[in-house]
């Protein structure tokens, strides 16, 4: 029971970050390359957000299964990942 917990925690700080880190690529209005900044297009933004998703959907995820693999082992039914 306490490393269901430890897992879902997991999940939830991994959900807390991805908004961060999504958050802050709309806020920025320019990307550095070198010394040098450009301005950010949106579709440069949309295609980090993407990677950030997949990223972190990855790694929710992994967790997920191996919590669902603890849990079939005790003979519960496993959760549903809601971000997937």
């Amino acid at each position: 029971m306490n490393s269901e917990i430890e897992h879902l925690d997991a999940v939830l700080r991994l959900v807390q970050a991805q908004r961060k880190e999504i958050n802050a690529i709309r806020r920025s209005r320019t990307k550095r390359i070198g010394q040098r900044e450009y301005p950010l297009s949106e579709e440069d933004k949309n295609l980090k957000i993407q990677n950030v998703q997949k990223r972190y959907s990855r790694e929710i995820g992994n967790i997920y299964s191996s919590l669902n693999a603890g849990r079939e082992a005790d003979g519960h039914e496993p959760l549903r990942n809601p971000y997937a």
